[in-house]
């Protein structure tokens, strides 16, 4: 059996498995608080939280090619141009 993985690669899952335990631990003492009885179906909570933090911050791991590829090109037209089909999402710091 070969592994398609490259080193790089292993090694990016190996820090997102690492950062996905690390704030699946840290968002548990935030459930378990005062709020709610966390065994009433909240089990799984700090893993999707853990995983939705990841995911909103996955830019910060891109390039800027990685995410517009050939959108950036040179064009002898005055007016301005429009580029579609490029996610963008934004997460402040008081948001979480």
């Amino acid at each position: 059996i070969f592994n398609t993985m490259s080193s790089a690669s292993q090694l990016k899952t190996n820090e997102n498995d690492e950062k996905s335990h690390s704030l699946t631990n840290g968002s548990a003492p935030l459930l378990n608080g005062e709020v709610e009885e966390v065994c009433r179906g909240l089990l799984k909570t700090p893993k999707r939280a853990a995983e939705a933090i990841l995911f909103f911050t996955k830019g910060y791991e891109q390039s800027v090619l990685d995410v517009v590829s050939d959108a950036i090109f040179d064009e002898e037209c005055d007016n301005m141009v429009v580029i579609k089909g490029i996610d963008i999402y934004s997460l402040c710091e008081h948001h979480l």
